[in-house]
């Protein structure tokens, strides 16, 4: 049985925890999806096979502070990795996550105040769904910033990474290519190389200054050029640019 507790979820960035409140009533959907193939042998048996699944977590809160709802905000934009701990009464139970999908809800007559619903996938498989028979097995930390940022020269070839600080690291030498501003993707990340005539804030970004991390919402226009956040190494990488591995 799948631990259940009663605490409200919690996530950790920067090296800080923000616990946010209690789910609406059954808008809290946690599950681990199943990573591996079913293979089978040639007598047609099924081979078992270890079990590797990834958390996915859906919820709904009906009021979120505008502040904790800024820095969502930033790290949804800039597909940034954050820990989650799905019940802050067990912060040991806690994932690396991206926000796959991210929507605020005014409330009517609030200032400071809205709603928001959230998507969430782990960026790391584990071996077993915790639970109270299980848990000791789980490292004794809170929710806190992901372990998985590395400075350039450190990269592996063939791995996953999103940028989080360009410093002066020559990205597309290792793999992120650049774009013009017109050919960018919807739902893909990016970070504004050359801002030229293109206005980035109408497809994405909070503003168009070099340096921005945006999803993009659609294809832009005019001359300016961007870098794609997201990438697959082609080389250790040197500088002293920053990325995650996912």
């Amino acid at each position: 049985m799948a631990y259940r507790g009663i605490g409200a979820p919690a996530f950790g960035y920067n090296r800080a925890t923000y616990t946010l409140p209690h789910p609406l009533k059954g808008s809290r959907n946690e599950t681990f999806e199943p990573e591996q193939e079913v293979y089978t042998n040639i007598l047609n048996k099924l081979m078992p096979q270890e079990r590797v699944l990834r958390f996915v977590g859906e919820y709904e809160f009906s009021e979120v502070s505008q502040t904790t709802l800024g820095l969502l905000t930033n790290i949804f934009n800039r597909s940034l990795i954050m820990m989650w701990a799905p019940h802050s009464d067990y912060p040991k139970i806690c994932y690396p996550v991206i926000v796959d999908e991210f929507m605020i809800t005014p409330v009517n007559g609030m200032i400071s105040i809205d709603g928001l619903t959230l998507k969430l996938r782990g960026v790391e498989p584990t071996n077993f769904i915790p639970n109270l028979d299980n848990m000791f097995k789980l490292t004794n930390h809170p929710a806190k910033a992901s372990v998985n940022l590395l400075t350039a020269g450190s990269f592996v070839i063939g791995d996953d990474y999103v940028i989080e600080n360009e410093g002066d690291t020559d990205w597309g030498a290792i793999g992120a290519g650049t774009e013009a501003a017109l050919n960018t993707n919807v739902g893909s990340s990016y970070i504004i190389l050359v801002t030229g005539t293109t206005n980035f804030t109408l497809i994405g970004a909070l503003d168009s200054d070099v340096g921005t991390h945006f999803r993009a919402t659609g294809a832009g226009t005019g001359d300016g050029e961007v870098i794609e956040a997201e990438f697959t190494a082609t080389g250790a990488g040197s500088g002293t640019g920053t990325a995650f591995k996912i």
